[in-house]
């Protein structure tokens, strides 16, 4: 009940749902910044639609342990002048200050003695790559600009970074040569969508959430000709569509499911794609990274040695640029082994510099790792920064992109390898 009048109190418009301003005037009282009332504002708003309920705000102050709640009382400031505000539980006296950590998941509050006592055990961690960015972190990007979370993707947006996707590579290539972790419709090609089809799907799937592929389809068929007969850097209005609606991140997972199913391109691939347009990141899907040591460093896989756990060594690499006639692309032969070389030297810059790209808002800069193999590079992550670094590196206009930059290396492999064994026949 106490959290319930808590809720009422800051519900000054009295319509069930607190606002971004209507949020940030409790934690305001408390000393909270603006920063972190946005982080903690993100996590608080579960289905991300911009707005917290009642039944999301009892969520969050309710810990999962059973009888815990976090109360907090906006009228009463923090009697030390700490930069945070202080919780109770209702099952005991003890207290509990709320951190950053606090904005960033929704973990319990634990009021265990016993807990405390026992001595921590520091586990030896394994190496291994980052995550792919998923749907919800991707939708997290395309709302933060000038600092600050949005509630809301626009669809003009929306609908220019998918047409930068497409100049990078993002089209019925990427599909005939990775492979891709989705089923094709039977009897139907991939789509090659532009911008203002994506506009069309979007629309759709917002208005009529219980639309169908089928009608999906069949929409598109009725707008093909019409859409792709405009540039691409026409405005949405030309193809009758409203380049500030709004979407939430329901709609975009419903718009990702469509274009799976129209582009026949996993989710993984799409979302990769929109890393590179909006942040400037390339990221090797598992599939693609694969396909990139197997028919380019001629690597094979097997279960006691995983190809993504193999090393790529400067050798490996002037092989590669030699059966890819980089030099005739504009890198000189002496370049080469040095551009290699160096890489893989700055890797943890590297590295921290993607993962600095990827934050949603400040947060402080972590420790880089010591790095000891300079001279060979191994897993999907490092390989994704060697295949971008080499895109940077080469002259400009060679390729659209480091996506397709790597579509067609794997297309002048799969040639080369089918050339050698039509000459052994």
């Amino acid at each position: 009940e106490q959290v319930a009048e808590t809720f009422k109190r800051l519900d000054k418009d009295g319509n069930q749902l607190l606002s971004p301003a209507e949020f940030r005037d409790l934690f305001r009282a408390l000393g909270w910044d603006d920063e972190k009332v946005e982080r903690l504002f993100r996590v608080v708003d579960g289905d991300k639609n911009g707005v917290i309920s009642i039944e999301e705000f009892l969520k969050w102050c309710f810990t999962k342990k059973a009888g815990q709640a976090i109360v907090i009382d906006p009228d009463k400031k923090d009697p030390q002048g700490l930069q945070a505000s202080r919780s109770r539980t209702l099952t005991g006296s003890r207290t509990k200050v709320l951190d950053d950590s606090d904005c960033d998941t929704d973990s319990s509050v634990s009021t265990s003695d016993s807990d405390e006592d026992k001595p921590k055990v520091k586990e030896k961690r394994k190496p291994r790559d980052k995550k792919l960015v998923d749907d919800e972190r991707m939708y997290e990007l395309l709302t933060f600009k000038d600092e600050v979370v949005g509630a809301r993707v626009c669809l003009g947006e929306l609908a220019g970074l998918f047409g930068q996707c497409k100049r990078a590579g993002l089209g019925p290539d990427l599909p005939l040569l990775v492979g891709q972790a989705c089923a094709a419709p039977p009897d139907r090609d991939a789509e090659d969508l532009s911008p203002f089809e994506l506009g069309h799907v979007a629309v759709l799937a917002k208005e009529k959430p219980e639309t169908t592929f089928e009608e999906v389809f069949w929409m598109i068929v009725d707008k093909r000709d019409e859409c792709r007969a405009l540039e691409f850097d026409d405005n949405l209005g030309a193809a009758g569509l409203d380049p500030e609606i709004g979407l939430g991140y329901q709609v975009f997972q419903r718009l990702l499911a469509y274009l799976e199913s129209l582009m026949l391109i996993d989710q993984e691939h799409l979302i990769a794609s929109l890393v590179w347009a909006q942040v400037g990141n390339f990221e090797l899907t598992d599939a693609m990274a694969c396909a990139v040591m197997e028919r380019l460093f001629l690597r094979v896989d097997s279960k006691q040695n995983p190809v993504l756990k193999q090393k790529i060594k400067s050798n490996d690499f002037m092989r590669m640029a030699h059966v890819q006639k980089l030099t005739e692309k504009g890198i000189q032969h002496s370049a080469i082994s040095l551009f290699f070389n160096e890489t893989c030297k700055h890797l943890p810059e590297l590295l921290a510099t993607r993962e600095a790209r990827l934050r949603v808002g400040k947060a402080k800069k972590k420790k880089e790792r010591s790095h000891k193999n300079h001279n060979s590079i191994a897993g999907r992550q490092k390989l994704s920064v060697l295949m971008e670094e080499l895109f940077k590196k080469m002259p400009q206009g060679t390729w659209r992109g480091p996506m397709h930059m790597v579509l067609s290396l794997l297309q002048t492999a799969d040639e080369t390898i089918a050339a050698e064994v039509a000459g052994k026949r």
